[in-house]
């Protein structure tokens, strides 16, 4: 089995073992599981001699993030956290920002990703509403509405990227994108709303997106996006 096979079966054993944490364990023990399985991808990575610092950069913010998670019930942790994150997203929001072209965009394109982005909105703006009794501060309500906001824009811009490309790179990034998330919406619900099967769905979704993640580091390169953007 060579290192690409590897780390599929890798990432493939860390949802197993991350799903099984949380059937079994506490929510603090699962959580460091958590932290610890994303070292153990990072890692590799580094092994295996990724070059995508951006992306790399990113896997480390999420490891940081996972870390603090282990404290979110500290004072000022979730203000780390949500800054941690925010931070995240915004490096991915770099990879996308110089490929995304809104004047060639479909309408049915816009149609999609507007109604995505509002209804994101509404959503964030209500459940922001359930939640405020629980926060502990303004500054993390505050944090917390611009975490969801960010959320929506690296969506959009990311939906446009695919669009315009529909390049397997374009494929594998915008999936690994959309899971990581996904998985972030669901331990927002977890957490906030105290639905444990949630923490379930957050494990399937962080995992399945380091999964595409490593398809993208892996199997692409520049090269998927400019042999499609010359048949435009």
């Amino acid at each position: 089995m060579n290192s690409k096979q590897a780390i599929k079966v890798v990432i493939a054993l860390l949802l197993i073992v991350n799903l099984l944490s949380v059937y079994f364990f506490d929510v603090l023990t699962f959580r460091t599981v958590r932290a610890i399985s994303v070292l153990f991808i990072l890692i590799y990575f580094l092994l295996f001699t990724i070059k995508d610092y951006l992306i790399l950069s990113f896997v480390c913010l999420l490891l940081f993030a996972d870390i603090l998670d282990l404290y979110f019930d500290s004072p000022l942790i979730p203000e780390y956290y949500f800054v941690v994150k925010i931070s995240a997203y915004l490096l991915l929001l770099q990879r996308v920002l110089k490929k995304t072209n809104f004047l060639n965009v479909k309408i049915r394109d816009v149609l999609i990703v507007s109604a995505i982005a509002i209804l994101n909105i509404l959503i964030g703006i209500r459940s922001l509403y359930q939640v405020s009794l629980k926060t502990a501060s303004n500054l993390e309500l505050t944090l917390l509405f611009i975490y969801g906001f960010v959320l929506v824009l690296v969506g959009t811009f990311v939906a446009n990227y695919y669009f315009r490309y529909a390049s397997k790179r374009a494929f594998y990034f915008t999936t690994f994108v959309y899971l990581i998330m996904f998985a972030d919406v669901s331990g927002y619900v977890a957490n906030y709303f105290d639905i444990y099967f949630f923490n379930y769905l957050e494990r399937f979704y962080y995992f399945l997106g380091f999964f595409y993640m490593t398809f993208y580091l892996i199997y692409t390169n520049e090269l998927d996006d400019q042999e499609n953007k010359l048949f435009e």
